[in-house]
């Protein structure tokens, strides 16, 4: 799920009735395997059947409609995403034969703007597809229906998903209730997409590289050179916005949460010492001839095997594993700074959120519809199955599960990745608290600079100037 996050100031002024305070803030394997392919299928049907035999009055306290209501769910315009839903709406209307969902794909570059209109309007849907970005300028209390304590209570909420997605999500709320429901992240940043056939031709076992220096290392017996000696086939590919995610995982690593951004001021100070590490860093990779920053878009290198690898989410499996299905694909995590723990910035979390204007049949459709997706595991299984999606989990019971999975052998390959990539990496983020959205911090301002950096066109102590003084005049905007 590749996204630009962008928040206009005149939708901001239209709904400034929803705005916290008075003003508009900031927002290993083969892809295709016929055992995978028949254990979906066996699943479904049998999450099918069992379904259609549990039609109850009411589900762990939610009234059941006993007439027949419809519901619409915005949904993101994003092929897996589709196929995903569409399934499950099949098995959840086998279960609830009364309620109709009907799902609606909305394009990403209109899906924020669309939803928060209808907002204020009063013609939203039931239920919405949101991203935590957008979130963070609202106060979500105003704008959507408490899931709290209608599904779980907060505490209980707080004990079955990671604290932090829940955090990021609700960070905006002026209620102590839950509002969002963290569905999933594609976890930007987090690691390499891999070509297994071109690490098992070089000897490399993926799952050894857990350091920096082993990373070159593997990326040097990739390369493929020329004649003259140019890159025919980088050994890595790092020109993605996602290596700048990792620039600022790795400043973070360092300590340098203070150092680097000043809440209270809105000031951004990238002229320190851990950026530039951080920078330095993956610019060795370039330095020792691994990667060529001109050598094209990722989305074209990779799967034309003009990279071995490519900075990505964990989301990348899916996505290119569903177009190219030809490809022997693998995913490893990014290593940490060298000596220190593993820690990452905020990532912006897909959420379903309910209306806040809903009543009676309309109102517990939509609450056990949600109330399915966070206790039904077959919700999970059906885009790890038919890798519709991959990438990363808050909902804990789910995440142990897989966990258990891959020590017995028993998981697939989108399962393990969701496992090492959750494990890891959700217990372990932090937010800096910044107004500016996280993806747009590093899509928008840090990759432009870091691309300069690694062509020549700027030095980093240039590239620190010039972050410091444009995302701090972005962010103290954003605090008028």
């Amino acid at each position: 799920m590749k996204r630009i996050i962008c928040l206009s100031i005149a939708v901001c002024l239209v709904f400034s009735m929803l705005l916290i305070g008075t003003s508009c803030k900031g927002s290993s394997g083969t892809t295709t395997e016929a055992a995978e392919t028949t254990a979906a299928a066996e699943t479904t049907a049998a999450a099918e059947t069992t379904a259609a035999a549990e039609t109850t009055t009411t589900t762990e306290g939610i009234p059941v409609p006993e007439g027949k209501v419809s519901i619409d769910f915005w949904l993101q315009d994003w092929s897996g995403g589709l196929k995903w839903f569409g399934d499950f709406v099949n098995i959840f209307q086998k279960k609830y034969p009364n309620i109709t969902v009907s799902v609606m794909a909305i394009p990403f570059k209109d899906l924020n703007t669309k939803i928060v209109t209808s907002i204020a309007q009063g013609t939203e849907p039931a239920l919405m597809f949101v991203y935590t970005d957008w979130l963070m300028n609202y106060d979500i209390s105003k704008m959507f229906f408490p899931l709290s304590p209608a599904i779980y209570s907060a505490s209980e909420f707080r004990e079955k998903f990671y604290t932090q997605p829940l955090d990021i999500i609700n960070r905006s709320s002026s209620s102590k209730e839950i509002y969002g429901m963290p569905l999933v992240t594609g976890g930007n940043g987090l690691g390499f997409i891999i070509h297994k056939d071109l690490f098992d031709e070089a000897g490399i076992d993926p799952s050894t590289i857990d350091t920096w220096d082993k990373l070159l290392e593997a990326a040097k017996k990739l390369t493929v050179y020329n004649g003259d000696g140019t890159i025919k086939r980088m050994g890595i590919h790092i020109n993605t916005f996602e290596a700048a995610n990792m620039v600022l995982d790795l400043t973070l690593q360092q300590g340098a949460q203070s150092k680097l951004y000043n809440h209270d001021t809105g000031v951004f100070n990238f002229n320190i010492p851990e950026f530039a590490n951080a920078v330095n860093i993956l610019k060795r990779f370039e330095d020792e001839k691994t990667f060529d920053p001109k050598g094209g878009d990722s989305f074209t290198a990779f799967p034309n095997k003009l990279t071995a690898m490519a900075a990505h989410g964990p989301w990348s499996y899916g996505y290119f594993s569903t177009d190219y299905p030809e490809l022997n694909l693998d995913f490893i995590l990014v290593p940490t700074y060298p000596g220190a723990k593993r820690l990452h910035g905020t990532l912006p979390w897909s959420t379903v959120v309910a209306s806040k204007k809903l009543e009676g049949d309309e109102k517990n459709a939509a609450l056990l519809f949600i109330n399915e997706i966070m206790k039904n595991p077959d919700f999970y299984n059906i885009p790890f199955d038919g890798l519709y999606w991959t990438g990363i989990i808050s909902n804990k019971s789910y995440v142990e599960s897989v966990v258990a999975a891959v020590e017995k052998g028993n998981a697939t390959v989108s399962q393990k990745i969701c496992a090492i990539a959750s494990s890891n990496v959700v217990p372990n983020l932090m937010s800096m608290g910044q107004r500016i959205g996280d993806t747009s911090l590093a899509n928008d301002y840090i990759l432009p600079e870091l691309q300069k950096v690694f062509t020549g066109e700027e030095t980093i102590e240039e590239a620190q100037a010039n972050l410091s003084k444009n995302v701090t005049s972005v962010e103290q905007a954003m605090m008028e």
